[in-house]
């Protein structure tokens, strides 16, 4: 399979990375407090929520995303930025950038 056929992939990824499904069972009754930046790539949320639901959230999210990759055939290395943004009261957002392209979830 050709690696372009596999980067197109990332736009369903972005969506599925945010959506409230059997995965975490957290999301459903989530509360987002203040805005947060969790780096895909890196394991690193911002701010740092210290051990809070968040945390225990995004290190679901964080291993689903490796699995998915690495199920999908997509070398990480190839990503040149993954990352979700979460605000309150707003709908999470995925950001997944590589060769000059940006995935993002609706």
């Amino acid at each position: 399979m050709n690696i372009g056929f596999k980067i197109r992939k990332l736009k369903g990824i972005a969506n599925n990375a945010i959506e409230i499904d059997w995965r975490d069972p957290l999301k459903s009754g989530l509360l987002i407090p203040y805005e947060i930046e969790a780096n895909l790539l890196t394991r690193k949320i911002k701010p740092d929520p210290k051990g809070d639901d968040i945390e225990k959230h995004f290190n679901i999210v964080f291993k689903w995303f490796e699995e998915v990759l690495e199920k999908e055939n997509i070398p990480k290395e190839i990503i040149d930025e993954a990352k979700i943004i979460a605000k309150p009261g707003a709908k999470q957002k995925c950001i997944i950038k590589t060769k000059g392209k940006t995935y993002s979830s609706n």
